[in-house]
């Protein structure tokens, strides 16, 4: 199956992007760096582009996941602030 997204809505500031498995596949097959730049990329890409849009919450098939390898995807993510 190929990896997609189901569904997008946001709350606040907190956008909520819901992954299927093949999707959380495809990042778990990726060594830690090139995982982490996908998600930040991700992350970055609806940050920049959906104000007020300030953190990304990943959720599996509707559901809060417990994934942390090789990214951690039970917490949302946020870009780091510039000094």
């Amino acid at each position: 199956s190929q990896a997609a997204v189901l569904h997008v809505f946001r709350t606040g500031d907190l956008l909520y992007l819901d992954v299927n498995d093949a999707c959380v596949r495809s990042i778990a097959a990726l060594p830690l760096p090139k995982a982490n730049l996908v998600m930040t990329g991700i992350v970055r890409t609806a940050i920049e582009n959906f104000r007020p849009v300030t953190r990304v919450r990943f959720l599996v098939n509707g559901r809060e996941s417990g994934e942390t390898k090789p990214v951690n995807l039970a917490v949302a993510w946020q870009l780091a602030r510039k000094p």
